[in-house]
């Protein structure tokens, strides 16, 4: 019996040794088949950030394939070595923090060790890291580019532009979110500001005014031809000058520059900003009461400065002049196109009447306020709505 059982015994090593054997070939057939293609292999490792986190080790040595394949192996041998250490402290300390975690004083007691030793280390970190950077610590790749920047300057007499770029990005990172908006807008005065929005709105839109309040709000401004009218009545009039003007409230974030705490590399977002729209609180999609989700009511005499935005910038195109496609827009345009005429047609109609010259002259006055930009290409495409496509109604 004894002699079947060691019979056994060494027939079932010998299976687990085969297994281990063929996972060792088999490992090694698939090292040998990367090496041998290595024109596929490549592109798959760079487009897994393999070959940048090697490099970043200075690890990679250009021209030199043998001295980089033993500096990676040796690395990845010490690495090993360090996981395994490292997995044994940990199976350690975990039965350590079995027994004292399963009463309250030991979790306490816990809880301010691993303060205690984990507060140090972070400052001696951050600390040793900036004496060392201080004394010229460089990794392979920061010290390429600091050369490059240094032979660029000899050459050209300039920095580079990727310099340039970090630089920029780097100084448009300690911006406020509302100051990097107007850094990529031209400020306009109030007169500027008047005649711009002096223009009927048209489906697809791209240019928008923004307007800033005195407490600090941003809006989107709608284009209202109506406005010049109404602020010339506010003054010939003397009123208090509360001409009410379409817009759409948003906020903004800054996400140039996010810096991850695990590391010292700034890793930069592709937008500068982001920008979100925001909702009506009033608006319910169940309701008629309140038919736009995003536009709102203001007085004209709130905004204390007005901005003409770089609409090429991908993130005013992205968020702002695409609303002219949004169905607020749609309705705010019907709604504006249809007030404007029916104004102009109402004047017009007191042309006609017998009226005196003083009142005519007053009429013909108000008939010049009303003179959108853009009101003869507006009127042809509501006189052709079968030629343009536009239901007119």
């Amino acid at each position: 019996m004894n002699t079947i059982l060691t019979f056994l015994n060494g027939f079932v090593q010998y299976r687990r040794g085969k297994q281990t054997g063929l996972a060792g070939l088999f490992g090694l057939l698939i090292f040998f088949l990367a090496v041998y293609r290595w024109d596929i292999t490549y592109p798959i490792l760079e487009s897994l950030r393999i070959i940048d986190f090697f490099d970043n080790l200075g690890l990679i040595y250009e021209g030199e394939p043998g001295t980089t394949l033993y500096a990676i192996m040796l690395f990845l041998s010490r690495a090993a070595i360090v996981i395994m250490i490292f997995l044994a402290i940990a199976l350690i300390l975990s039965l350590f923090l079995i027994i004292i975690g399963t009463s309250n004083v030991g979790q306490n007691i816990l809880a301010y060790l691993v303060l205690a030793i984990m507060a140090p280390l972070a400052v001696l970190w951050m600390i040793g890291y900036e004496i060392a950077y201080c004394f010229g610590y460089r990794t392979k790749k920061e010290k390429a580019d600091e050369e490059y920047e240094k032979w660029h300057q000899e050459t050209y007499g300039d920095h580079s532009d990727k310099y340039k770029e970090e630089q920029l990005k780097y100084e448009e990172s300690r911006l406020s979110a509302n100051d990097l908006l107007k850094k990529y807008c031209t400020t306009y005065f109030i007169e500027d500001t008047i005649s711009q929005l002096n223009k009927l709105p048209m489906l697809g839109d791209t240019i928008f005014l923004l307007g800033e309040t005195y407490d600090g709000k941003l809006y989107i401004l709608m284009p209202d031809p109506l406005l010049k009218y109404n602020r010339k009545m506010d003054i010939e009039y003397k009123r208090d000058f509360s001409t009410p003007i379409k817009a759409v409230p948003f906020s903004v974030k800054n996400v140039v520059l996010d810096k991850k705490d695990r590391t010292n590399i700034m890793e930069y977002t592709p937008d500068k900003m982001e920008i979100s729209l925001q909702r009506n609180q009033a608006y319910n999609v169940n309701s008629n009461l309140i038919k736009y989700e995003y536009l709102v009511d203001m007085e004209f005499s709130d905004f204390k400065s007005f901005y003409m935005p770089e609409v090429e910038l991908k993130d005013i195109k992205h968020y702002i002049s695409s609303f002219g496609k949004r169905k607020d827009y749609r309705t705010y345009l019907e709604d504006k196109v249809e007030k404007y005429f029916s104004q102009k047609q109402h004047l017009t109609n007191f042309l006609y009447k017998d009226i005196s010259s003083e009142k005519f002259h007053e009429v013909t006055s108000d008939l010049s306020e009303l003179n959108a930009s853009n009101e003869d290409i507006v009127k042809m495409i509501n006189d052709s709505p079968k030629i343009l496509g536009v239901n007119n109604e």
